[in-house]
């Protein structure tokens, strides 16, 4: 599917699909669809139809794999079917990250308060090192941090429960206000600096024993949040954070993940089974799990994709104790 058509009136749009060679019931239909969606975002979820390149063709960039026309069998339904799929994909993670973004303030707030209610804004409370690293933007992480926060607070203190406190400790909030402002990507920061025994303290809440490889998962987290939470495709996309390989000894629920290869553990199966663990660790009663297993079982049928090849879902993936 060519990226330069969007110029052209949603008829012709649809008339070019079916040139390409996919199947196309209903016209009015589609053009609806192109309307309501859009051609350039639309062709995110044809585009896994299109016939690979052959080989020894000269690709016209380095990420172009696939030629401009569709596979046989290939319909708009089932277009339509990933798209639809997607979204509600996005919406149960939204779900799921609620939990764990809240479990998480709490933590941080009981462990980090525990040990200094302002800890957060001195680095004695936190880990030296961490804090003295150099972040992407060669600042050292925690001032760097500390910064982006104050300029968050400031944009709050319009709250009445923001500015009380500010007024009351002389412009500082104690570390359970504070996250309360906190995006979820600043608390996962702020978890990354905190001195190793707090983290593993919080891990071993979160049914963990490494603070380390809870911070990766919270990377990863984050990430998924920010796909969903800005509705981007997410199905079938390589994630830039990877989950680990398990060990042995870790949470029973991800052992499985072990089987899978590192290109796997890339994708959202693995991501969507460490969001479980943390949603039923932080919630021991929530159905999340079962209902994430549940959209899984309906995934457009289809030999062209699927959850195991698309999206890295495990072998015997339903049968694992995680989703039941």
């Amino acid at each position: 599917m060519d990226y330069d058509k969007p110029h052209l009136s949603f008829e012709q749009q649809v008339a070019h699909l079916q040139e390409r060679g996919l199947d196309i019931a209903d016209t009015e239909l589609a053009a609806a669809m192109l309307r309501r969606v859009g051609y350039y975002r639309l062709s995110a979820y044809a585009y896994p139809l299109r016939r690979l390149l052959p080989s020894g063709a000269v690709p016209a960039t380095s990420v172009q794999f696939r030629e401009d026309r569709f596979v046989d069998d290939a319909g708009l339904d089932l277009v339509i079917g990933l798209w639809e799929f997607d979204r509600e994909l996005r919406l149960l993670l939204l779900d799921a990250v609620e939990t764990i973004e809240i479990g998480l303030r709490v933590q941080v707030s009981y462990v980090l308060g525990r040990r200094d209610p302002f800890g957060y804004l001195n680095r004695d409370s936190l880990d030296a090192e961490a804090c003295a690293r150099a972040d992407r933007t060669g600042a050292p992480t925690w001032e760097n941090w500390v910064a982006r926060y104050l300029a968050t607070q400031q944009e709050a203190e319009s709250e009445d429960f923001v500015r009380h406190y500010v007024e009351k400790y002389d412009g500082h909030l104690p570390i359970w206000v504070s996250t309360e402002i906190m995006e979820f990507g600043p608390l996962v920061r702020l978890y990354g600096l905190m001195l190793a025994a707090d983290r593993s303290e919080i891990a071993r809440a979160l049914g963990a024993t490494s603070g380390t490889v809870v911070h990766r998962w919270l990377k990863t987290v984050n990430y998924v949040r920010n796909i969903a939470a800005h509705h981007a495709r997410l199905w079938n996309r390589r994630l830039t954070y990877s989950i680990a390989r398990p060990s042995t000894t870790g949470p029973a629920g991800l052992v499985h993940l072990r089987e899978l290869g590192d290109a796997e553990r890339r994708k959202i199966y693995a991501a969507a089974a460490v969001i479980a663990h943390l949603v039923r660790a932080i919630d021991p009663d929530s159905d999340w799990p079962r209902r994430f297993a549940a959209l899984a079982r309906r995934f457009p049928p289809s030999e062209l994709v699927s959850p195991e090849h698309d999206m890295g879902f495990a072998p015997g993936w339903a049968d694992e104790v995680l989703w039941r």
